[in-house]
C-alpha cells in the first residue's frame, strides 16, 4: 500500500540533517501478510510471551534482587544508611581509599612502577623523604575528601543510577529510616554545601534526580523511612474517602492499604512498581475519561523543608508541591482521594428530568479487555477509511469507560484495549450495606502478597526483562523443544526463517520485530487477566523490558493524524524507504486519554482550554473559533482533552537505528498539518499572512503554484519521566550517527510557552526563594529554572572510572568518555 504524506529523516554522510519533504512510500502488502500468517512467527511470538509470563528467571522479584546485589557500607552525615552494589566475589567490600582509586586510573603499562613506589614507601624507614611522601599522600586524600565532603567518602563508593541504565554515577545513596535522620541530612548538607536530591524508583529517563556530571549531590531514598508523626501513619479515612501513606512506599503498598476496604484510586498507571513520592513529584502517570494525572488527587502533604522542620501543605500551596521534582523540599507523606466502590453506578440520564439513573447493584471496579482485528488497506484510497474505523472503535471506548490503555500492533493490524469502569459488583468492604467478607479476604491476600513480593520496588524500580539477540535465539524454539516450562526439556530446535532459508528466525530483524510486537498483546492479556482475577485494582503491568521511546501529547481530536503518521512511518521503515535508517519497530503504538486541570505549576502541560485559546489567538485569521474549525470537535458524548501517544522499542535487539527512527517520528508528529491533504512544502507553510496574500490552502491554490497556509496541530513533546526531545548531541552524534533524547533545542526553549505556563519559571522560582530551597536544587529541571546552573543537561558520555568501548563507539572508543580517554575498557583521566 502507499502510505500517506509524512516527514522524513535524511542523514547526510557528514552530519544529520532534518528533511521536511513530502514523500509517498510503497509497502509490499504481501510481505506483511506473510508475517501475520507465517506459522514460524506465530511460534516465536507464542514462545516469547509464554517465557515472559512463565519463566522463573524473569520472576525474580525486587527484594530478592536487592538482597543479593545491595550492601550497606556505612552512614552519612546526620545518619542514614549508605548503600552500594556488592562487588564480585573476591573483590574487597571495604571503603576504597583515594590512593587505590588513583592507582586504578593509571594505565596498566605504568602500574608496575607505581606499585614499586608504594612498596618502597611501606618498607623504608621514617626518613625525611618518606615524610614528604606521606604528607603528599595526606594532601591528596584530603583534597579528594574535600571534593566529596557531602559524603566524606570517595565518590567511587556510590551507586546512583536510573532503572534504564542511561545515567550511572558514583554518587552515594542515603536511605534513612527516621525523621531525625532526615532532618540531620538536611542540616549537614547545608553545612557542607551539598545538594539534597530525592529519588523514587529510578524510572525517569532524564536526570530528574541528578545529571551524570553534577557534583556535591546527596541522593536520598525514603524506601526505609516511616515518619514518627502519628497523624501521618499509613491509614484510611472512610468519612472523607482519603488515605495517608509514606512517600517511600510503592503503589503495591497503596493497594494493600485501600483495596480490601472497598476503595481504588481515581486515576492510575498501568504498573504499580513506582514510588508514591516519585509519581506525585512528577507529571507522568494517570489519565482517563474525566481524570488527569494522579497527583491531581493529592489533597494534603507532609513535607520537610530546608530548615529541618516538618510541615503540612494544603490548598493553593499544593500546586507548587505537585510535580515539584524534589526542588522545594522532601515530600514525606501524602493524603490522597480515593474512589469508593459503594457508590452506585450511573447507567444513564433521565431525559425528562436530567437526573442520573443509578444501578444500585453496580459500582465496583471492573477490569475488562478487548482485541479488534482490522482489515489492512489495500491502497492509498482505502487508507482514510481504515483510519476512520480504528478511530470509531477507540472513541467509542473512550466515551464509555472511565479509563483505557490502547495498544496497536502494526504487524497484525490488531487493537488491544485494557479498560476499567465502575460497572462491577458494588462493594463496601467488611462493613456497610454491600459488605462481602470473602472478597475482603481475597483482596487482602493478593494485595499483601504483591506488596511483600515487591517490598523494595520503590528503591530498586523492579527487575527489568533484559532481552537481547542471544536470549531470543534461546527462546525461539520449535514446539515442543526447548527448556521448561515452555518446552519439554529437549534441546532447542531453532525456528527457521521464512524470509531467508539460510538463517534462523531469530537472526532476521523483520521477523524478530514482528514476533516481539505480536507477542506483546498476548503478554499483556495474560497479565491483565491475572490482575483482574486477583487484586482487581486497575494495575496490571509487571516487570517491563528495557526500552527506548518517543512520546507526543496532543488534543484528543487529532489522534487520527498522530496514528496515521505513525502507521505511514512504520510502513516506510519496513520498505527501507527512510534514508539511512535500517530498522523495524518491535513494539505496539500505545496511547491513553487524559484531561488534566491546572493543579501543578511545574507541570509543563497546559489545560486543553489554554491550548484552545493559544491556537485561536495565533490563527485568528480563521475567526474566533479557529481551533474548532481546523480541528473539528469529537463526536457527541466523547470527552475532549488530550491523548498521550507513545512509540516504544525493546532495546538491544537489532536497534542500531532505533533512536534515529524515533527522531524521525518525533519530527513528523511535531509538524502534522491540520489538513492532511496539504503537506508542507515550499508552497505550503504553517502561518497565514493576509497582508502578503498567504491564505488558507485549497486545491486551486496549489494548481496555481500559489503559497498558502495550513496551520500545524498543537503538540507537546515532553513527559518528564520519559524520553523526549531527540536531537543532535554535539559530543557523540558525529561518532555514533545516533540522535539522543533531551537534545532538541526547540523542545527545551518552548517547554513552558502556553497559557499559564508562561509564568511557570518565575512563579516556581519565587516559591523556591520563599522556602529557601537552594539546598534541594539539582537535576534536569534546573535547565529551565536556572539556565546558568552547571551540568543540568543530559550527558551521554561516561565518567572517569566507568566502562567504555561499547558497540556504538567502536570507531572511536575515546569519544564515549567525558575525558576523551578510554583505556582498557574504562574511562580514565
Amino acid at each position: 500500500m502507499k502510505s500517506p504524506p509524512l516527514f522524513c529523516l535524511a542523514i547526510a554522510a557528514a552530519a544529520l540533517t532534518k528533511c521536511y519533504v513530502s514523500a509517498k512510500f510503497t509497502f509490499p502488502e504481501n510481505d506483511r501478510m506473510r508475517l501475520i500468517d507465517d506459522i514460524n512467527v506465530k511460534h516465536a511470538s507464542t514462545a516469547l510471551y509464554r517465557s515472559v509470563l512463565s519463566n522463573p528467571q524473569l520472576k525474580t522479584y525486587a527484594k530478592r534482587e536487592t538482597d543479593s546485589k545491595i550492601e550497606e557500607i556505612g552512614t552519612g552525615p546526620g545518619g542514614g544508611r549508605l548503600l552500594r552494589v556488592k562487588r564480585n566475589k573476591g573483590e574487597t567490600t571495604a571503603k576504597v581509599s583515594s590512593e587505590e582509586i588513583t592507582d586504578a586510573r593509571i594505565p596498566r603499562k605504568l602500574k608496575k612502577g607505581r606499585k614499586e613506589v608504594l612498596k618502597k614507601k611501606k618498607n623504608s624507614n621514617k626518613t625525611s623523604k618518606v615524610s614528604k611522601i606521606k604528607k603528599l599522600k595526606k594532601n591528596k586524600k584530603e583534597k579528594k575528601l574535600e571534593k566529596n565532603a557531602c559524603t566524606n567518602l570517595v565518590a567511587e563508593n556510590g551507586d546512583w543510577k536510573t532503572w534504564l541504565p542511561d545515567i550511572t554515577t558514583f554518587t552515594p545513596i542515603f536511605r534513612p529510616s527516621t525523621d531525625a535522620e532526615l532532618s540531620g541530612i538536611i542540616v549537614s548538607s547545608k553545612r557542607f554545601g551539598c545538594k539534597v536530591r530525592m529519588m523514587g524508583s529510578r524510572h525517569s529517563q532524564d536526570g530528574l534526580v541528578m545529571q551524570r556530571k553534577e557534583e556535591n549531590i546527596i541522593v536520598v531514598s525514603l524506601a526505609s523511612h516511616a515518619t514518627d508523626i502519628k497523624e501521618w501513619q499509613d491509614s484510611i479515612n472512610q468519612e472523607t474517602s482519603t488515605f495517608r501513606i509514606g512517600a517511600g512506599k510503592s503503589w503495591f503498598d497503596v493497594s494493600a492499604l485501600i483495596r480490601p476496604n472497598g476503595y481504588v484510586l481515581k486515576s492510575r498507571s498501568a504498573g504499580a512498581f513506582f514510588s508514591v513520592g516519585g509519581v506525585i513529584a512528577n507529571m507522568v502517570h494517570g489519565g482517563g475519561r474525566s481524570t488527569g494525572f494522579m497527583h491531581d488527587d493529592v489533597v494534603r502533604m507532609l513535607v520537610l523543608t530546608s530548615d529541618g522542620n516538618f510541615k503540612e501543605v494544603e490548598g493553593e500551596d499544593l500546586k507548587f508541591w505537585r510535580s515539584s521534582a524534589g526542588l522545594l523540599g522532601m515530600i514525606i507523606a501524602i493524603e490522597m482521594e480515593m474512589h469508593s466502590e459503594s457508590i452506585p453506578f450511573v447507567v444513564g440520564i433521565n431525559p425528562s428530568s436530567g437526573e442520573p439513573i443509578f444501578d444500585i447493584t453496580k459500582g465496583g471496579l471492573l477490569m475488562d479487555r478487548e482485541r479488534t482485528l482490522f482489515q489492512s488497506p489495500n491502497d492509498e484510497a482505502e487508507f482514510p477509511g481504515f483510519i476512520q474505523r480504528v478511530m470509531e472503535k477507540v472513541y467509542n471506548t473512550h466515551a464509555i469507560y472511565d479509563s483505557a490503555q490502547f495498544f496497536f500492533d502494526f504487524y497484525s493490524n490488531s487493537l488491544a484495549e485494557y479498560r476499567t469502569s465502575f460497572s462491577g459488583e458494588i462493594f463496601s468492604g467488611a462493613t456497610g450495606p454491600y459488605a462481602d467478607v470473602e472478597k475482603v479476604a481475597k483482596y487482602k491476600a493478593h494485595t499483601e502478597n504483591l506488596s511483600e513480593l515487591y517490598s523494595d520496588v520503590s528503591f530498586t524500580g523492579g527487575k527489568a526483562i533484559d532481552l537481547n539477540e542471544e536470549i531470543i535465539c534461546q527462546i525461539f524454539c520449535l514446539p515442543p523443544s526447548g527448556p521448561p516450562p515452555i518446552g519439554d526439556g529437549t534441546p532447542c530446535e531453532k525456528i527457521p526463517s521464512s524470509f531467508d532459508q539460510e538463517k534462523f528466525l531469530c537472526e532476521v530483524p523483520i521477523e524478530v520485530a514482528a514476533a516481539l510486537s505480536i507477542s506483546l498483546q498476548d503478554t499483556l492479556d495474560g497479565q491483565f487477566e491475572l490482575a483482574s482475577s486477583t487484586t482487581n485494582d486497575g494495575f496490571f503491568l509487571t516487570d517491563p523490558a528495557l526500552f527506548d521511546l518517543v512520546i507526543v501529547i496532543l488534543p484528543a481530536r487529532a489522534l487520527s493524524s498522530a496514528f496515521g503518521t505513525w502507521y505511514g512511518l512504520v510502513s516506510s521503515a519496513l520498505t527501507h524507504s527512510l534514508p539511512n535508517i535500517n530498522f523495524f519497530p518491535n513494539l505496539n503504538l500505545e496511547f491513553r486519554f487524559l484531561n488534566p486541570t491546572e493543579t501543578a505549576v511545574l507541570n509543563a502541560l497546559p489545560t486543553i482550554e489554554e491550548t484552545r485559546a493559544a491556537f485561536n489567538e495565533r490563527y485568528n485569521f480563521f475567526g474566533p473559533n479557529a481551533f474548532d474549525i481546523l480541528l473539528p470537535p469529537l463526536p457527541e458524548g466523547v470527552p475532549d482533552g488530550y491523548v498521550a501517544v507513545e512509540c516504544p522499542n525493546v532495546r538491544n535487539i537489532f536497534d542500531k537505528d532505533a533512536k534515529n527512527f524515533l527522531f524521525a517520528l518525533q519530527e513528523a508528529w511535531k509538524n502534522m498539518p491540520t489538513n492532511p491533504f496539504f503537506p508542507y512544502s515550499d508552497l505550503v507553510v504553517k502561518d497565514c499572512d493576509a497582508q502578503n496574500d498567504v491564505l488558507p490552502c485549497s486545491p486551486t491554490s496549489l494548481v496555481e503554484s500559489k503559497k498558502c497556509c495550513n496551520p500545524v496541530i498543537p503538540t507537546y513533546h515532553t513527559h518528564f519521566g520519559k524520553a523526549w526531545g531527540y536531537g543532535v548531541d554535539d559530543t557523540t552524534t558525529p561518532t555514533t550517527s545516533k540522535m539522543q533524547p533531551f537534545k532538541d533545542t526547540s523542545s527545551i526553549l518552548n517547554m513552558f510557552d502556553t497559557g499559564s505556563k508562561k509564568n511557570t519559571v518565575e512563579s516556581f522560582n519565587a516559591k523556591r526563594k520563599d522556602l529557601d530551597a537552594e539546598v534541594f536544587a539539582g537535576g534536569a529541571m534546573m535547565r529551565w529554572l536556572d539556565p546558568a546552573a552547571p551540568n543540568s543537561d543530559f550527558e551521554v558520555r561516561m565518567l572517569n572510572g566507568q566502562k567504555c568501548g561499547s558497540f556504538d563507539f567502536q570507531s572511536d572508543p575515546d569519544k564515549e568518555c567525558i575525558s576523551d580517554q578510554c583505556f582498557d575498557s574504562k574511562c580514565v583521566e
